[in-house]
């Protein structure tokens, strides 16, 4: 997955990334990643051949409310 997002986040901060969750920090923070924007997590799922999860996290409901739409 680090491979994956060498395009969009520095080499540097790609080469200190040693557990999942300090990638997803890095993807939050260049905002690639936000509670309302996990397309860019499945696609990287998706190509380290975990479909399963990258299905898994797109039926997540979502935590926001849509606009228009009542609680």
């Amino acid at each position: 997955m680090k491979f994956a997002l060498q395009d969009v986040l520095s080499k540097s901060k790609l080469q200190n990334v040693q557990e999942p969750f300090e990638l997803f920090a890095l993807m939050q923070e260049a905002g690639l990643l936000s509670e309302d924007n996990l397309s860019r997590l499945a696609e990287l799922l998706k190509s380290a051949g975990r479909l399963d999860l990258s299905n898994e996290l797109l039926a997540l409901p979502q935590t926001k409310p849509v606009e228009g739409e009542l609680k």
